[in-house]
């Protein structure tokens, strides 16, 4: 798989935290290529916010100022999981 993930801002709040539809106003605020340990942050907040879907394939995550905060910090303090680079 290529490891494609995109950030979109929106007007329409999601009903639920993961596995949501497409949403109205929305607009792309970032694009990602082969970031594997990004990838594996975002996976492990999935699953914390109920996802379901094993295969964490095209699963929207909604991000609040938290997420954000706390991707943040992992960052800088060099905590983001280590997934082998071929993952996904």
């Amino acid at each position: 798989m290529g490891l494609d993930m995109y950030a979109f801002v929106t007007t329409e709040a999601p009903a639920t935290a993961v596995d949501f539809g497409e949403l109205a106003g929305r607009e792309q605020l970032h694009y990602w290529r082969k970031h594997p340990d990004l990838h594996g942050w975002m996976e492990k907040l999935y699953f914390e916010k109920g996802g379901k879907d094993e295969d964490f394939n095209l699963s929207p995550v909604r991000l609040d100022s938290a997420d954000i905060d706390r991707l943040e910090a992992a960052i800088i303090a060099k905590e983001l999981p280590e997934m082998p680079k071929g993952s996904r």
